[in-house]
């Protein structure tokens, strides 16, 4: 992962989110566990038997401090009337580090657009959204799009992330679930390395909605390459 150093200096703030994560939060905890105070991963599919959850892979210098479990330690997903349900859970782990600084790590079972709305406005510096689809298997959401639902908590999705994104903040995507300047790199040009996106986009401002987005770095491939946007609002 490669940021631009003079973004690293203005990134100290609250809540690193990242919907649909699956098992990929473990990439995010060590290049961001010096700059957030909370991350908060969320999957379907999450159940809280599973003892990888939640563990600092190869990090020392964290410990563990308190636990505790909200809702049901499992449950399936299961369809009705042509609709997914699953009852919702939390998996709350908070840490210290050597200089007693706390960080806390959620893990929340349910629908991304659901966990989304529970964080507080302009809580979350850091948006993480890749490895998603609209396929079988994907959750078929798209954040960076303001498509109107049936069911209001699912609708303009883009409104409210814009709301509970800092006043600067990064987002981090592949371009999944998204047609726009976003999605530029997504599957169709997976011989392109995240490093030489970057190189293509870097300086170049985007508008998203009332975001100013600016390519400032990169991540590891996923469906394509990663790309970091620092996000501003109304600019």
């Amino acid at each position: 992962m490669y940021l631009e150093p003079e973004i690293v200096a203005d990134l100290a703030g609250d809540t690193l989110f990242y919907p649909t994560a699956g098992s990929d939060w473990a990439d995010f905890l060590l290049p961001f566990a010096q700059i957030v105070k909370r991350f908060v991963f969320a999957d379907l599919a999450y159940q809280f038997t599973d003892k990888d959850l939640a563990y600092f892979p190869s990090m020392p210098g964290y410990r563990l401090i308190e636990e505790r479990l909200q809702g049901p330690p499992e449950s399936a997903v299961e369809r009705t009337g042509g609709f997914r349900n699953v009852d919702p859970g939390w998996l709350i782990r908070n840490y210290v580090d050597g200089q007693q600084m706390p960080l806390e790590l959620t893990f929340r079972r349910g629908f991304g657009q659901y966990a989304l709305r529970e964080i507080e406005d302009g809580a979350v510096k850091v948006f993480v959204h890749r490895g998603d689809s609209a396929g079988e298997g994907g959750s078929n959401v798209s954040f960076f799009r303001d498509y109107a639902s049936d069911h209001p908590p699912c609708g303009h999705l883009l409104t409210t992330l814009s709301q509970k994104l800092s006043p600067s903040a990064l987002i981090i995507t592949d371009g999944s679930n998204t047609s726009n300047f976003l999605a530029k790199f997504h599957r169709k040009r997976r011989e392109v390395s995240s490093a030489e996106a970057y190189e293509e986009m870097r300086g170049k401002v985007y508008r998203l909605g009332p975001l100013s987005l600016s390519c400032v770095g990169y991540a590891s491939s996923r469906y394509g390459p990663t790309l970091i946007w620092a996000a501003s609002k109304g600019r």
